[in-house]
């Protein structure tokens, strides 16, 4: 569910509330919507990309939001961002962060105008990179 409609007592007012939107609404909390995040662990190592003769070890983590999440599996976005952020036979020069999250939106932005499209947020930071 991304979204949650209820009739707030202070607002007086039936409101809705985005759920990456929920970290610090109290109110929501008494009807169950919590700001904890769902947390994956991906291990990329046998993906064409990461394999052993390359003798790289890179960690980054992932911040997105539900629309990002929703349009495409997180082993598909983890994926997508390992091959751009460190380069591959795809994509053979690796690129910042900012361009790699850019790409990751367009890709999953639907292509109809006319479909419906969530708000799309995401965030990329490497770790570690140890040759």
């Amino acid at each position: 569910m991304s979204r949650v409609i209820v009739h707030s007592s202070i607002k007086k007012e039936d409101v809705g509330l985005a759920m990456s939107r929920s970290i610090g609404d109290y109110e929501w909390t008494l009807i169950g919507v919590t700001a904890e995040p769902i947390v994956y662990t991906i291990d990329l190592l046998g993906e064409t990309f990461m394999r052993e003769e390359t003798k790289n070890f890179h960690i980054f983590v992932v911040s997105a939001s539900d629309g990002v999440m929703d349009a495409r599996t997180p082993e598909f976005i983890a994926n997508q961002i390992g091959k751009r952020l460190y380069g591959s036979a795809e994509f053979p020069t690796a690129h910042h962060p900012l361009l790699v999250a850019e790409a990751i939106i367009k890709l999953v932005t639907p292509k109809n105008p006319k479909w419906y499209r969530d708000d799309m947020s995401l965030s990329i930071m490497k770790i570690i990179s140890v040759s």
